[in-house]
């Protein structure tokens, strides 16, 4: 049977963790033994936002397609779609999944490189300006899958923006500028022109007429305000209900 597939849709503003977006993760097949590479990520969002129903609608239309209209004749899945990050046996461990408290839990994955976009809009050119721990929107599909006998909805992610930029997650957490922050930084060799160790200092570069000249200060641009994220409200309304349902008993494989 042909895959089935959703209308394209945009995800609520998530937290972005294990994001292999820039590049991609080479991952196995458990039957065939072979490699491949997989762009993906997890999406971290909040219980209290309402617009995870974009998500479950697409959820919901596939599930319709395959299944019919009537849900309480929906298969129950042995990999969820949506994963709660307080209960669910995987990421229940905060301490080993910091980040996690409060959130629902959905995987997005491409085989082939999603459009990248950073918080203005800007085409994303160089690495590091997705990573886990941002926020950000993605474009996503709902599908089905059938893997020998392995059965369940997936989402697939087309395009991705940069919405702003938060703790990185894995790892210490640090950038390089921090972990060696209390470090020393080397001299510079005599003579050697600053930030350019041993590299020899050139003639000024001749007057050009009509350009601005040495001390020259270029006017301040305002840089574009992204919209705040919306507040939380204070009391997280009713979790959506992901019919189908039920978590597992084991880690996802």
């Amino acid at each position: 049977m042909a895959k089935l597939y959703s209308e394209p849709v945009i995800s609520p503003l998530a937290r972005f963790a294990f994001c292999n977006l820039e590049s991609p993760e080479q991952r196995k097949d458990n039957t065939t033994g072979q490699t491949f590479d997989e762009y993906n990520v997890t999406l971290l969002i909040p219980k209290a936002d309402p617009d995870i129903n974009r998500l479950v609608g697409a959820f919901n239309e596939v599930m319709t397609k395959k299944y019919g209209a009537d849900n309480t004749k929906w298969p129950t899945f042995r990999n969820p779609t949506f994963r709660d990050g307080d209960t669910d046996p995987t990421y229940r461990d905060h301490g080993k999944y910091p980040g996690f408290e409060g959130m629902w839990v959905v995987k997005a994955t491409s085989n082939q490189q999603p459009g990248l976009l950073d918080e203005r809009k800007q085409p994303v050119i160089t690495k590091g300006v997705i990573y886990s721990g941002c926020w950000g929107y993605v474009q996503v599909v709902a599908s089905d899958y059938d893997q020998n006998g392995n059965q369940g909805i997936k989402f697939y992610v087309s395009n991705v923006m940069k919405f702003k930029d938060d703790a990185r997650m894995g790892g210490n957490g640090q950038t390089a500028e921090q972990a060696f922050a209390g470090i020393p930084a080397a001299a510079a060799p005599a003579g050697a022109p600053t930030g350019m160790p041993g590299t020899p200092a050139s003639a000024p570069a001749a007057a050009v007429p009509g350009m601005p000249q040495a001390g020259y200060a270029q006017p301040g641009v305002p840089a574009a305000a992204a919209p705040g994220m919306p507040g939380q409200p204070t009391a997280a309304p009713a979790a959506p209900a992901f019919p189908g349902y039920q978590q597992p008993a084991g880690p996802l494989g």
